[in-house]
């Protein structure tokens, strides 16, 4: 029911959550993400741009425990694909790789996302000032969201913020990019830094990404 007791500021407070959640995204969100080169999908909770071969991704997934205006939370996500990675990846390799996705993260690990109001990791509309969400929301998707897609849209910035971040796993990813960028030199720091961490027996990896390594190591030899 509705929540009448609500002295903050509510957004169309008469929609469903499932109503209002794109809807102010769409409204409110959006417009500034416009003018920098993005769209809106027509779901409403994602929008896309692409740069040179990736593609960058602010979304929001909402909340399973939504209900009518007393939950109505969401939660923003930011991902970058590679584009054209799978056509590549079957001619170069003769199979799909298992994604195309080169890292995904919900707001919460977004380095310096100021965290004024969100809790568990979710915007909750029905609970907080609806106009101070928006006001976070844009502020640190423009200072903090877009340079995280953007580091990881170039293939020495991503590679180096991976690296950095121990991404071990997505070290075959990392030397493709390398590889499509004609950047053997950096494909082969790569696959070192991969196999020094791997003799360390720290981690045990799936015999699917020591495949994919077995695979860069020959195409980056000629073997």
């Amino acid at each position: 029911m509705l929540n009448l007791f609500k002295k903050t500021n509510q957004l169309y407070p008469e929609l469903s959550p499932t109503e209002r959640i794109p809807k102010i995204i769409k409204e409110c969100i959006f417009p500034p993400l416009k003018k920098e080169g993005f769209k809106i999908l027509k779901s409403g909770l994602s929008i896309k741009r692409t740069q040179a071969s990736f593609q960058q991704e602010i979304w929001f997934s909402k909340s399973k425990w939504n209900i009518e205006n007393d939950i109505c939370a969401f939660t923003p996500h930011f991902t970058v694909t590679l584009k054209n990675y799978k056509k590549w990846h079957n001619s170069e390799f003769g199979e799909p790789p298992i994604n195309d996705v080169l890292e995904s993260h919900t707001a919460h690990y977004i380095h310096g996302w100021n965290g004024d109001l969100f809790d568990n990791d979710d915007y909750d509309l029905a609970k907080d000032d609806n106009e101070r969400i928006v006001e976070l929301l844009n502020e640190n998707i423009l200072t903090q969201g877009i340079p995280f897609l953007e580091q990881l849209s170039n293939y020495k910035s991503a590679t180096k913020y991976l690296m950095d971040s121990e991404r071990y796993y997505l070290a075959p990813k990392m030397i493709d990019i390398c590889i499509i960028n004609e950047d053997f030199q950096l494909a082969n720091v790569v696959g070192n830094w991969f196999r020094n961490y791997e003799r360390t027996g720290e981690s045990e990896f799936k015999e699917s990404t020591l495949k994919e390594m077995d695979q860069r190591g020959r195409k980056l030899t000629g073997a």
